[in-house]
C-alpha cells in the first residue's frame, strides 16, 4: 500500500511557510538500558531514515500498540528532486487516506505546506482517526531517535507536546552485497561461492545461490524491529557439483524471519523462528 509522501523544503524556503527446576533466584537483574541516539536532521537522515513506511504507535494520549492489531501507517517520500527538505506524506488513519506535503528544516522544524487532501469515508470504529489527522496537520517540529532495533519519529506541536509517535524497523545494515559463509553452522565450500545483494529500499534480493541465479522479494515488518522474510524466490534450473549446497541454502532462506547484526558491520546473521542463526553472512565490497 503506497502511503503519503513527506516533502521537505530547504532552509531558505522555510521563512515563506504560513501553515505548513529448577531453582529460581529471588534476585532480579535489571534489563540493560536501550542505547538511544537522537539523529541530526540532515539530508542523509531524511533520505535514509525518514523516507519509507512508519507505523503510528501513539496518537495524542492513545497508545495504539496496546489497543489495535493493525497500526495506521504513514509513508514519507521525496517531493522535489532538487529540494531534500520538501517531503510528501501519505497516511492511512484507520479510516481515510490523507496526503500532503511537509516543509522540514535541518533544525527539526516540520510544517504542513499547501492544503492536505483526504478521502471522505465515514467510519464509526476508528476512535484514533481524529488524533492522527490532527497530528499531521498541527505538527510544527520533529525528532528522530535510533536504537538497536528501531527508529522512532516524534511529531510535536509548537509547544513541544507530542502529537504522534511513529516507529519503523532499523535494518539498514543488511542493505548491500553479501557472501554466504555458513548454513546452519556448516561452512559453505569455496567452490559454491553463494553471493547475495539485498536491496532494502527496493525490497528485492538477487545473486548466485551457489549454482543458479537467484531473484526474489523481501518483506519487512516495521512493527517488529528486525523482522524480514524472503518471498517469491526463483532460480534458474541448471545443475552443478554444488547443487546440494544450493538446496540447503534455499531451504534455510525459506525459514528466515529476522536479521541480526554481528559484532561489526562486516557480518550479519539470518535468524529462524526459534532464534537460531541459519545463515551467516559477510559483507562484500564490490567495485
Amino acid at each position: 500500500m503506497k502511503l503519503i509522501y513527506l516533502p521537505l523544503i530547504c532552509v531558505a524556503a522555510v521563512s515563506s511557510l504560513t501553515s505548513c527446576s529448577v531453582f529460581k533466584s529471588n534476585k532480579t537483574t535489571a534489563p540493560e538500558p536501550v542505547k538511544t541516539e537522537t539523529l541530526g536532521q540532515t539530508e542523509q537522515a531524511i533520505e535514509h531514515v525518514l523516507y519509507g513506511d512508519w507505523f503510528i504507535t501513539h496518537a495524542g494520549k492513545m497508545d495504539l500498540s496496546k489497543t489495535i492489531s493493525a497500526l495506521p501507517i504513514v509513508n514519507f517520500s521525496q517531493s522535489d528532486a532538487q529540494n531534500p527538505y520538501l517531503v510528501n506524506y501519505s497516511a492511512f488513519d484507520g479510516c481515510n487516506y490523507n496526503n500532503g506535503t511537509f516543509a522540514i528544516t535541518p533544525n527539526g522544524k516540520m510544517q504542513s505546506t499547501g492544503e492536505p487532501i483526504s478521502t471522505m469515508k465515514f467510519c464509526g470504529d476508528s476512535p484514533y482517526e481524529v488524533a492522527v489527522v490532527t497530528g499531521l496537520r498541527s505538527v510544527a517540529q520533529y525528532k528522530l531517535d535510533k536504537n538497536d532495533a528501531t527508529y522512532t519519529l516524534y511529531m510535536l506541536n509548537a509547544a513541544a507536546d507530542t502529537l504522534l509517535v511513529l516507529r519503523k524497523s532499523n535494518i539498514d545494515f543488511i542493505n548491500g552485497a553479501w557472501s554466504v559463509d555458513a548454513i546452519g553452522g556448516t561452512s559453505v565450500p569455496e567452490s559454491a561461492e553463494i553471493q547475495l545483494v539485498i536491496d532494502v529500499p527496493e525490497k528485492t534480493i538477487h545473486g548466485n545461490a551457489g549454482c543458479n541465479t537467484l531473484n526474489g522479494k523481501i518483506s519487512i515488518d516495521n512493527d517488529s524491529g528486525s523482522a524480514i522474510r524472503f518471498n517469491d524466490v526463483i532460480t534458474t534450473r541448471m545443475t552443478c557439483p554444488d547443487i546440494a549446497t544450493e538446496q540447503r541454502f534455499l531451504q534455510a532462506l525459506n525459514t528466515v524471519v529476522a536479521v541480526r547484526a554481528q559484532a561489526t558491520t562486516e557480518g550479519a546473521s539470518l535468524i529462524d523462528a526459534q532464534g537460531n542463526e541459519v545463515i551467516s553472512l559477510s559483507r562484500l565490497h564490490l567495485k
